[in-house]
Order: C-alpha cells, then structure tokens, then sequence
C-alpha cells in the first residue's frame, strides 16, 4: 500500500518535470521572433494580474496580401514572417499549408470579415501574459507612453510561447 503511494507521487512529480523541461526546451531552441502589439490590463482574482495582447498580425487584410483563399473561424493557418527595421515582424503571407522554410507562426482564424473587407482575425494562443502582482496596471499605464513589443519563441511548427515583453526595448519577464 505505502509502496503504491510513494509510486503514484513519484509519476505525478515526474509528470510536472516533465512539462516543464518541455517548455524550457522550446524556450531554449525556438527561434525568437519580436511582435508588435497593443495591449490591455486587466486583473484576474484567481490567476493574478496579466495583460492581454492584441498584435499586429492578429488582423490582417488578405487582399493586400494578395491571397485570394478563403478562411473559416476554427481553421488552423500559418502566417509567414517577414523582418520590419525596427526588429518586428510582419505577415508576409498567410497559409493553410505548413510552409517549407522560412519564419512563420501557427494561429486559428477568430473571425472573417465580410466579402468586401477580406479581413481575417487570427489568434496564435499568446494573447495572455501574466505578470507579477501589481504589474500589470504599470505595464498598462507605460505602454500609452512607450513602445511594447513581444518576444516569442517558435517551435519548427510555428506555434509560439511568449519569452517576454519588451517596453521601450527593455526586457520585463
């Protein structure tokens, strides 16, 4: 009996490591791209404070992209990368294949826009991030004031962890 419980804590210890030696993992070897973004502060009673993001290439307009597919809310895309002077990346194009090279991210269509907007809302899961306590509101109040970027890692499938936020180039984690 006392054998079986010492067997069941120690699966359950080696399940956490586990998950996050999976996550250092990805963080260690992702490659790291840097996305613009406006954000929001609010506050959760049970999860403590975090500020939602809202990206650059969260909307994006298919038509100047030049892509004539049509989307429907729910459907996994990829959203090819493209570098912008000032270190942020851009969508480049979008697809619903895995592309073959190059930097892009994993994301699902939110919403589509009507026929004459061609507009397509994408969420890529890193639209949370959560923060010490009492920082959220600071980060909220500087980013009206101050540059907020986005520093995510990629897995070679494009899906994305947040690494960290960047406000007027420095690196809050």
């Amino acid at each position: 009996m006392r054998r079986n419980f010492i067997i069941i804590v120690l699966l359950q210890v080696l399940l956490l490591v586990g998950i996050i030696a999976y996550r250092q993992y990805w963080v260690a070897t992702g490659e790291r791209v840097l996305l613009g973004t406006e954000s929001v502060d609010p506050r959760d009673i049970f999860r403590g404070d975090y500020v939602t993001l809202n990206y650059d290439i969260s909307s994006l307009d298919l038509t100047s992209l030049g892509i004539t597919e049509h989307f429907r809310p729910g459907e996994r895309l990829y959203v090819v990368l493209e570098k912008n002077p000032d270190d942020t990346y851009r969508a480049a194009s979008v697809r619903k294949t895995l592309p073959a090279g190059g930097k892009f991210i994993q994301g699902r269509v939110s919403y589509v826009g009507e026929a004459k907007s061609k507009l397509l809302g994408v969420e890529y899961d890193i639209e949370n991030y959560f923060v010490e306590e009492g920082k959220g509101r600071t980060i909220g109040a500087l980013r009206d004031a101050k540059s907020l970027k986005v520093e995510v890692s990629l897995r070679k499938d494009g899906k994305g962890i947040i690494t960290g936020l960047l406000l007027d180039d420095k690196l809050i984690r």
